[in-house]
């Protein structure tokens, strides 16, 4: 399943290069999110609330018994979601949970998209501002989604239009670019776009004011963005 698309016209150019962003890593990062595909077993398991109660209690010692194709159907899409969620927990275990430096993370990170081809949302804010670092952005930040005092399990690449620090508090100078969903704007603008657009991929409170949490810059130095350019040539914007 694919997410939603947004199209834009007349945008300003820091946009533009978010959106030029999102192509490199869709282009040249290309993989499957877990996430992403959610929403249309969440719609399965709705339609056939019988079948996925005895999905859930069966005994995984024996075979499941179907009692027609429509379930047979079902419980296979089950266990395709079953072992997508697995390999995609092993994957980061192999790769990026593992890592001791930033350098480490976004070499791993791009391997994880290019050679497994896995990744969700957190793999998706880290390349991108690994990809903003390497042709010449210095404040750019990855954090996750809150409203209020809650949480919302999604993470982004964020940056200030002018290129100064991010401070914490969002202004109508910040920017959103999330590769995962395809989209890039203003930070007000990102958040009516979630509540809209994105409710059934991940929980999003009611109330409260939108922020981020565990905002985080990685620490590259010049010689680490260098070899990054030189192993990664593809993921720089072409002149």
């Amino acid at each position: 399943m694919n997410s939603p698309k947004v199209n834009f016209t007349g945008r300003c150019p820091q946009i533009k290069t978010a959106y030029k962003v999102c192509h490199i890593v869709n282009e040249n990062l290309p993989h499957v999110s877990s996430t992403k595909v959610s929403p249309m077993f969440e719609k399965m398991k709705w339609k056939f609330t019988d079948s996925y109660d005895k999905f859930l209690n069966h005994n995984p010692l024996f075979p499941l018994s179907c009692s027609n194709a429509s379930e047979k159907k079902f419980f296979n899409l089950m266990l395709c979601q079953r072992e997508l969620i697995r390999r995609m927990n092993n994957v980061r275990d192999c790769f990026s949970t593992r890592s001791k430096t930033d350098f480490e993370r976004v070499n791993n990170t791009f391997s994880q998209l290019k050679l497994a081809r896995l990744g969700n949302c957190r793999e998706n804010a880290e390349a991108s501002a690994a990809i903003m670092k390497m042709n010449g952005f210095n404040n750019v930040y990855t954090a996750h989604l809150k409203r209020g005092d809650e949480k919302i399990d999604h993470m982004v690449c964020l940056f200030n239009k002018d290129g100064s620090p991010f401070n914490g508090e969002w202004n109508k100078n910040t920017i959103i670019l999330d590769s995962w969903g395809g989209i890039c704007d203003f930070a007000g603008n990102m958040f009516k776009k979630y509540e809209n657009m994105f409710k059934d991929y991940f929980y999003i409170p009611r109330d409260g004011k939108f922020g981020f949490d565990h905002i985080k810059s990685l620490n590259l130095s010049d010689n680490e963005l260098s070899q990054l350019k030189q192993s990664y040539p593809e993921l720089l914007f072409k002149k």
